[in-house]
C-alpha cells in the first residue's frame, strides 16, 4: 500500500514536472539561450555581455536587448535593441560557428575617445555577417566631435574584412546645426580604413561630397562642397556678423587639411569697425556690408590651428579687403589691407596718413591688424579712426573735395566740423 502510494507521488511530481516544463518551455529555454549566448560572445570578443528578452520560436532567435561593453573589441559599447535573425535548433549550440544574417531594429555604437583601437581588436572570434540596422546611433562617450544619428546601415564581414554602407539620419556636431547625411560607404581590413565616398545634404542647395583613407591612424582624403552655410564653420560668434554660401574643395594629408573656398552671397552685419568707419562718410551706411566677390585659401593644422591667406574680398560698398591670419582655440591673429573706394569720396585725401596709408587702384588703403584671443579679440582700428575724427583739419577736406558740387562741400564740412567738436 505504501509502495503504491510512494509511486503515485513520484509519478504526481513529474506529472507536475513536465506539465511545468511544458508550459514554461519558451522562458526555459529563452533563460538558457541568454546564458548560453552571453558565454559564448563573451568567450569570443573578451567582452561584458548583457542579453534581455531573449527567445526562439520557427527557427528564429530573437532578443529585445543586447549589450557589449569592453574587451578585445574596437569600440567602447555597442547597445542594441529588437534583433532577429534565422537561426536553426542545432545552430542555437554554436551560433558564432557559421554565417549569420542579423536584423536589428536600432543600435547605438559607442567609439573610444583616442579612436578604435585596431590592436584591441585581435583575438576577436566572429562568423561571416550580414547585419542590417534599420536605426544605427554612433558617437563618442562625451558626444562630442562628430555625431551620425538615426542612420539605416548595413555591415556585411567576410572573413576579416567588412563591408559598411548607410543611407538617411543626420550627422551632428556641438554648437552646429545638424547636416543630412544621403549615403556613405566604407571598407575596413586590418588597420585599413577606406571611405569609398559620402555625400552630406545642408539644406535644399548644399551638399558635401569626398572620400578618405585611414591607414596606420593617419587620415588621408579629397573633399569638396557647394553652397555650405557658413555657419556650420565659423568659430565662436563669428556666425553673428558673417553669413553666405561656401563652395570649395580640399585635400587631407598626415591630419592637415588644404583647400580654397569661396562664399556666394556673402554679407558682414553690424561689425562694429565697420560702423564706425561709415560715421566717417556722408550719409552712409555700413551696418550691412555685402561682398560681390568673397574667396581665400585655407590650411587646418592637425591641432586645430587654422590659417588663410590669399583672402579676395569686393563689396558693392565700395570696399575691398586683402589679407591672411590664422584662428586656434587659444589665440587668433591677421594681417589685413582694407581698401574704401575713392570713387564719390574725393575728401578721403584728408584722412591720409591718419587712417590711410596710400592709394592704389582706385582705393584708399588702410591696414587692420587683429590680435588677442578667439573670446577677446582686439584690433587697432577702431582707435584710430576715433583718433582721426578729432583731428582730421575740416580745411583741409574741403580743399582736397574741390572739385565737388557746392552742396556736397557744404555738407562734407558740415560733417568734418561735428566729428571735431566745431
Amino acid at each position: 500500500m505504501k509502495v503504491r502510494r510512494t509511486l503515485a507521488v513520484i509519478l504526481a511530481v513529474f506529472a507536475v514536472g513536465a506539465g511545468a516544463v511544458f508550459f514554461f518551455r519558451e522562458a526555459l529555454v529563452g533563460l538558457w539561450l541568454e546564458r548560453h549566448l552571453a558565454a559564448m560572445i563573451s568567450e569570443a570578443t573578451g567582452a561584458e555581455v548583457g542579453l534581455r528578452d531573449v527567445s526562439w520560436r520557427d527557427g528564429v532567435l530573437t532578443a529585445g536587448h543586447g549589450e557589449l561593453t569592453g574587451g578585445r573589441l574596437p569600440f567602447e559599447r555597442l547597445e542594441v535593441g529588437r534583433l532577429h535573425a534565422a537561426v536553426s535548433w542545432e545552430q542555437l549550440l554554436e551560433p558564432l560557428a557559421r554565417p549569420l544574417a542579423v536584423e536589428i531594429g536600432e543600435a547605438e555604437l559607442v567609439l573610444r575617445k583616442e579612436g578604435p583601437s585596431q590592436a584591441g581588436a585581435d583575438g576577436v572570434i566572429l562568423p561571416d555577417l550580414d547585419l542590417l540596422v534599420a536605426r544605427l546611433t554612433v558617437r563618442t562617450s562625451d558626444e562630442q566631435g562628430w555625431i551620425l544619428r538615426d542612420t539605416a546601415a548595413r555591415a556585411v564581414r567576410t572573413g576579416d574584412a567588412w563591408s559598411l554602407s548607410a543611407r538617411g539620419g543626420k550627422v551632428e556636431r556641438a554648437g552646429l546645426p545638424p547636416i543630412g547625411l544621403e549615403r556613405v560607404s566604407a571598407e575596413h581590413r586590418g588597420s585599413v580604413w577606406n571611405i569609398g565616398g559620402f555625400a552630406l545634404r545642408d539644406g535644399p542647395d548644399g551638399a558635401l561630397a569626398g572620400s578618405a583613407t585611414n591607414e596606420g591612424g593617419a587620415w588621408s582624403g579629397e573633399f569638396s562642397w557647394q553652397d555650405i552655410d557658413a555657419a556650420r564653420l565659423l568659430p565662436g560668434g563669428a556666425g553673428a556678423h558673417f553669413s553666405g554660401k561656401l563652395s570649395g574643395d580640399a585635400t587631407l594629408r598626415e591630419g592637415v587639411l588644404r583647400g580654397q573656398c569661396k562664399v556666394a552671397d556673402a554679407s558682414l552685419d553690424q561689425a562694429p569697425q565697420m560702423v564706425q568707419m561709415a560715421s566717417l562718410f556722408v550719409g552712409e551706411n555700413w551696418d550691412r556690408v555685402p561682398w560681390d566677390v568673397f574667396r581665400f585659401a585655407f590650411t587646418r593644422q592637425a591641432d586645430g590651428r587654422v590659417e588663410f591667406e590669399k583672402l579676395e574680398a569686393v563689396s558693392p560698398k565700395g570696399i575691398a579687403l586683402h589679407g591672411a591670419g590664422h584662428y586656434a582655440p587659444d589665440s587668433l591673429a591677421a594681417d589685413l589691407q582694407l581698401g574704401v573706394s575713392a570713387e564719390n569720396r574725393p575728401w578721403l585725401v584728408a584722412f591720409v596718413p591718419s587712417i590711410f596709408r596710400a592709394q592704389k587702384s582706385g582705393y584708399f588703403w588702410t591696414t587692420v591688424r587683429v590680435g588677442g584671443t578667439p573670446e577677446a579679440p582686439v584690433e587697432d582700428l577702431t582707435t584710430r579712426l576715433v583718433t582721426a575724427a578729432a583731428t582730421v583739419p575740416a580745411a583741409a577736406a574741403v580743399e582736397a573735395a574741390a572739385e565737388i558740387p557746392g552742396a556736397a562741400v557744404d555738407t562734407a564740412t558740415d560733417l568734418l566740423r561735428s566729428l571735431i567738436g566745431r
